[in-house]
């Protein structure tokens, strides 16, 4: 049991060291907020995702070479049995002959290029993704933004707030004369 208590004091102990504060001045404010905020790591890695996709497009459009080849034999040849027209009277030859229709090996090779430069499809398809990507930039900078302002309020929050009595007293002295003024 003793163990276990002092156990969970090093612990607690251990914990409380993990909050330690930090104090930053404003660029080092700013730029921990533009390494460690969520919202802004996700636009960056949108902005990856758009050029990745601008390429991917592009890529349609370059040409296209595609070859196949192929090559048979036939162990069997296929044919028909057809009436020996060319027998003469009395000469020993078949009735029958078997004629081969094929080749026993045959063989065949094709090659194809194909490009899209001149397809409309492709032109809008490329222009869409690069807006797309224009606009994931877009986004990255204004969320940077947001963060470079929510940064620089905090800041000021923390500087006002010590003074903040004394702006209370000035804010409750400065009513009085107004309304003395009013009245």
């Amino acid at each position: 049991m003793k163990r276990i208590v002092i156990l969970s004091l090093l612990l607690a102990q251990l914990s409380l060291r993990a909050q330690e504060v930090k104090q930053f001045s404003l660029q080092e404010a700013l730029a921990f907020t533009e390494q460690n905020n969520l919202s802004y790591l996700n636009a960056q890695y949108d902005v990856q995702i758009a050029k990745e996709t601008v390429k991917q497009t592009t890529s349609y459009g370059l040409p296209q070479v595609s070859a196949s080849a192929g090559f048979q034999q036939y162990l069997t040849i296929p044919g028909n049995w057809v009436n020996n027209f060319t027998k003469t009277p009395g000469s020993s030859a078949p009735d029958f002959i078997f004629l081969r229709f094929q080749q026993e090996y045959s063989s065949n090779a094709a090659i194809s290029v194909n490009q899209l430069l001149f397809d409309g499809t492709y032109i809008v398809g490329l222009r869409a993704s690069k807006a797309f990507m224009g606009m994931s930039d877009l986004l990255k900078q204004k969320s940077l933004a947001r963060r470079t302002i929510e940064c620089c309020q905090s800041l000021c929050n923390r500087c006002i707030y010590p003074e903040k009595p004394r702006l209370d007293s000035n804010q409750h002295q400065i009513a009085r004369e107004i309304a003395s003024r009013c009245y």
